[in-house]
Order: C-alpha cells, then structure tokens, then sequence
C-alpha cells in the first residue's frame, strides 16, 4: 500500500474511494469550482451564456461538470469552444475564430470576452 497525496489533481475523477483508495488532495476537486461559476451565474441572472475551455484533461473534465450542473440550474450554453492547442501554443487565428464565434450569437444581451495568451 502506497498513499498518494497530490497538489494539483482536480479531477472528479479521483474522489472514487472505490478505485482510489489511497489517494488524498490538497486541492478541492473541480466539482466545488463549476459549483462556485454555477453559483455566480445564478446570483447575477445569468442563464444565458458560453463557455471557453482548454482541450485538456482539467478543461474538459471540468466543462463537463459544469454543464452538468447548469443543466440542473437552468443555465444554458450559447457558445461552447474548446481550444485546440497545436504545438502547446494556441495561433492568433484560433483565438481570432473563438473571438467571432462568440461575437456571432445576436440572442446574447451583454458580452463581456476576457482572453489571456501566454
């Protein structure tokens, strides 16, 4: 028997008890992270909005738990984007498609586009 303690793995994933018996984190999973967006869209009304996630285990993971829980909720995606990382780095044209992608939805009221490129 070997305990695993882990400081970065958030996947709901690894709170099966079952399957992992002697893993621990110190970080939350990202089941409490979609529950806190969840909680946000709710106290500002918003039930309308889109979703931008990175093509990895953590963005994917973590989208699928948040559109499980705004379904609940009564939140539904205009929008939804993964990046498509090529090489690790993401090109100004992708970011430049997500950008008019989100920009095309004439239901959407308000817009508020916030992108970071390392």
């Amino acid at each position: 028997m070997m305990i695993q303690v882990s400081y970065l793995s958030t996947t709901p994933t690894l709170s099966n008890t079952e399957r992992f018996p002697y893993f621990t984190r110190t970080v939350p999973s990202d089941v409490y992270q979609a529950y806190a967006i969840i909680r946000l869209l709710r106290e500002f009304n918003w039930t309308y909005v889109s979703a931008v996630y990175d093509d990895s285990n953590y963005g994917i993971k973590g989208f699928s738990e948040l559109e499980k829980l705004a379904l609940e909720e009564g939140v539904c995606f205009a929008v939804t984007e993964k990046l498509q990382k090529e090489g690790g780095d993401l090109s100004d044209d992708a970011y430049n498609y997500i950008i008019s992608r989100l920009l095309t939805n004439t239901r959407a009221k308000g817009r508020e586009i916030t992108v970071r490129k390392s």
